[in-house]
């Protein structure tokens, strides 16, 4: 038999994931109030988080608005590009044309280098408006950086606005509430902390020997023990396994903690982390052995009484 005292097998302590405001609070947000996986516990005012999502919004519908400007210039730029390809190909063609005018005596010089001219200016076009379309490549590219960009905004604003609501992470009670409606909170502030109801244990301490005695036989972890709970006079008995062993001896005690996880008991919606209780814990089993007193004991050998008289006998300690 141990005493030991019942602990959370899992508890969390909750923060806010944005700051605000609170607005409103669960009807069970309050100490010793029991709340299921996913309920409300608070809410804190959303405006500011609703503007960043409908800017954040704005944003990116102007940036896609300008890609789209953007590929029709790009489209327009190319039009252009074969009309002046175009206009160029007929510049050379006159180029020709008075070349071999000119050879024949047909033209003057000045309206054979107008023509030269003219082909140079429709060449300096053509390449014009081809840097003109590599630009705006170049600055749909840019763009398509920019809405990347406002995108992951609008998503870490529609998040921060979901997250206005805190909801509880699993069932469980609550307990050290720190907000209540009209508190203005941080990140950093703690809201509440909530145990498991699901999850309760039981930590109890092994004196040494007794740790050496059940770990030789092989039956510590695994092995079923008998939570007694002692309320109003009524013992109140849990089922329990031995699921670890604390990772080092404590100092006090020269003992090492155990930690059992209370699976079923006839009242278990009452049991609270923090009951004290006992512990029942099934030891190894001897066959012919008879227990005796520390003082029969001498260096292996005791005294019976045999025909009404004294006689020493060799034992084997077990």
């Amino acid at each position: 038999l141990f005493y030991g005292e019942v602990i959370a097998g899992r508890e969390v302590e909750l923060r806010p994931l944005v700051g605000g405001r609170v607005v409103a609070v669960g009807p069970h947000f309050q100490d010793g109030g029991r709340v299921e996986a996913g309920e409300s516990l608070i809410q804190i005012e959303a405006f500011d988080y609703e503007a960043a999502v409908d800017e954040a919004t704005a944003d990116l519908a102007e940036a896609r608005a300008r890609v789209r400007e953007l590929q029709t210039d790009v489209e327009s730029g190319k039009a252009m590009l074969e009309q002046e390809l175009t206009a160029k190909a007929l510049r050379q063609r006159d180029v020709n044309r008075y070349v071999r005018l000119k050879r024949q005596g047909a033209v003057s010089v000045r309206a054979h280098d107008d023509a030269q001219m003219a082909l140079l200016t429709a060449a300096e076009r053509v390449i014009e408006r081809g840097f003109g379309i590599e630009r705006l490549g170049a600055n749909l590219a840019r763009q398509a950086a920019v809405i990347d960009r406002l995108e992951v905004k609008a998503k870490r604003a529609a998040r921060d606005l979901q997250e206005t609501k805190l909801t509880a992470p699993f069932a469980g009670y609550l307990t050290d509430i720190g907000t209540q409606v009209g508190k203005r909170i941080g990140q950093n502030d703690k809201v509440a902390r909530l145990i498991d109801s699901s999850r309760l244990e039981v930590r109890f301490n092994l004196g040494m020997q007794n740790f050496g005695e059940l770990s030789a036989a092989g039956s510590l972890v695994g092995s079923q023990v008998t939570v007694i709970w002692r309320l109003q006079g009524e013992a109140r008995r849990f089922s329990a396994v031995i699921e670890r062993t604390g990772s080092e001896i404590d100092a006090s005690s020269g003992g090492i903690a155990a930690f059992g996880r209370i699976e079923s008991g006839g009242s278990m919606a009452l049991l609270r982390p923090g009951a004290f209780v006992e512990v029942e814990v099934p030891g190894p089993s001897y066959q012919d052995v008879v227990r005796l007193p520390e003082t029969a004991w001498h260096d292996g050998k005791v005294l019976v009484i045999q025909d009404g008289g004294l006689v020493e006998r060799q034992v084997t300690l077990a």
